[in-house]
């Protein structure tokens, strides 16, 4: 089924069971037990071909039933392992440092009182990684069949970004996963959806012997149950934001969603790049990125950024590749949508974070466990790094002097070089000096509109529209293009 189609299948449900969770909920349970009924009975049937062949063999041991019996049984074990493969699959437990009760007694008294208000919730670990991120991971240890793990998983950067309110409004909203004031059913779909989704990928696999007699059910089966479930868990994604509001209150929920939104496009937009920027000129990984991203973390952001981040984040709709709904629609259904953004204009700034998460909660660990992540981070990536340093360095080398560009050939090549070395910023006086050379350079016209649409500059659109009259082949690319443009703007109405 392509994206489209699934698209059209998610809008279906919603329309169908629009106002009716319940009635979604019990379709979605008895598609689920459809499913598994469905694995058990091919299990069965192919344990029954198999006893049976070998029953045959013994009482009527002949050239003819061993031959049958040679081509059935291997068939039946085939099947028997793929889907024995698919019910012990081993799902990868969160890595992280884990965390001794003893020493971080805020932050477990804050765990108590969340599992007395939200969900009574029981974690085999609670860890701290790397990650701008909060997560509560249940791991089936024998896939579909369930027998969970539970996981509670902080992120030190994201602890490091939020104040204690706004942390506590993100711990709530994970809490309220595990939450059975839905029915256990809610629960257990949304892990079930979850496992199936990695056990599809296996039992999917067309190259695996004895797949082919559970692919036919899996290409029906899949889109449709995901479908719901997933329209489910949208659903549920909007009860956690409320069970967020209702453990802190609506102000610091939507405030909370607005500074997740602004530090997580400050990291993917300002942090990261310019830390990896680095590489071009030094051969030695950094020690302290995580001690560097403590410091920034609380710096404010400049407004002029927070405008263009919050904007984004405000047109951008939502979207079928995520089951969490955009911003405006979790702002709207907690109540707390600006009223200046339904007019058209931006919120005012948010205040600055007197006290991190982090610093409240962890206390003075937090300096043990920042160095920690600054020393596996280091550990990690000095290899990579010292590679992609020489391998820059040698590409510096072949480009040879400036001086020597004389024709779009030898231009676009430090158009491509300098775009992937140091982004496409400083690129773009290398693509206009080829389009100076040649103005019909299709590669350098394809990153000149890349790179006028990422600053907003709609004349790229008739760029990408003139390349697509020109290759058939290239449609895809700038389809693709505009459709980043067009969601990152908030005109998705111009897709269709």
């Amino acid at each position: 089924m392509t994206r489209i189609e699934f698209n059209q299948l998610v809008q279906k449900v919603e329309e169908k069971y629009s106002g009716r969770p319940d009635s979604l909920r019990n379709k979605s349970l008895w598609m689920a037990l459809g499913g598994f009924s469905y694995m058990a009975l091919v299990f069965i049937l192919a344990l029954a071909a198999l006893i049976g062949v070998i029953t045959m063999v013994i009482l009527y041991p002949k050239y003819a039933t061993i031959k049958i019996a040679i081509a059935v049984g291997l068939v039946a074990i085939a099947l028997l392992f793929s889907i024995g493969r698919g019910l012990v699959i081993r799902l990868g437990r969160p890595e992280g440092i884990q965390l001794v009760q003893g020493d971080y007694p805020k932050l477990f008294e804050l765990l108590d009182e969340l599992r007395e208000q939200v969900a009574d919730a029981k974690f085999d670990r609670v860890l701290i990684d790397d990650q701008f991120n909060a997560s509560v991971c249940q791991t089936p240890r024998l896939g579909i069949l369930g027998w969970y793990q539970s996981d509670l998983t902080l992120g030190l950067p994201l602890m490091q970004s939020l104040d204690p309110e706004e942390f506590r409004a993100v711990l709530a909203h994970e809490f309220a996963h595990l939450s059975n004031k839905d029915g256990t059913s809610g629960t257990w779909l949304y892990r079930v959806r979850r496992s199936w989704s990695q056990i599809i990928d296996a039992i999917g696999d067309r190259g695996h012997k004895g797949a082919w007699a559970l692919i036919p059910f899996i290409d029906w089966f899949w889109p449709r149950f995901n479908a719901h479930a997933f329209v489910l868990s949208r659903l549920q994604e909007y009860r956690a934001d409320a069970a967020s509001a209702d453990f802190t209150s609506k102000e610091v929920a939507g405030r909370t969603l607005q500074r997740v939104e602004l530090r997580g496009a400050w990291l993917s937009s300002d942090f990261w790049p310019q830390l990896y920027g680095r590489i071009k000129n030094e051969s030695i990984a950094p020690s302290d990125v995580y001690s560097k991203l403590r410091e920034e973390s609380i710096r404010p952001i400049p407004a002029s950024k927070q405008a263009q981040w919050l904007k984004e984040a405000y047109l951008r709709p939502t979207s079928n590749a995520d089951t969490h709904p955009s911003l405006t629609h979790r702002m709207q259904a907690l109540e707390t949508l600006p009223p200046e953004v339904m007019e058209g204009n931006l919120p005012a700034p948010l205040p600055e974070v007197e006290q991190s998460a982090a610093s409240f909660y962890l206390k003075d660990k937090e300096n043990e466990l920042t160095q920690q992540l600054d020393k596996d981070w280091t550990e990690n990536m000095t290899q990579s790094w010292l590679n992609r340093h020489m391998q820059i360095q040698e590409v510096r080398k072949e480009l040879g002097s400036e001086d020597e560009v004389k024709d779009a050939e030898t231009a676009w090549d430090w158009a491509v070089a300098i775009n992937e070395i140091e982004g496409a910023g400083p690129a773009r006086q290398w693509i206009d000096k080829t389009l100076e050379f040649d103005p019909n350079h299709f590669g350098a016209r394809y990153l000149k509109a890349s790179s006028m649409l990422e600053q907003d500059n709609e004349a790229g659109i008739q760029i990408v529209e003139d390349l697509m009259k020109e290759s058939v082949m290239f449609s895809e690319q700038a389809l693709g293009l505009l459709e980043h443009y067009y969601t990152r703007t908030g005109q998705v109405d111009k897709l269709n």
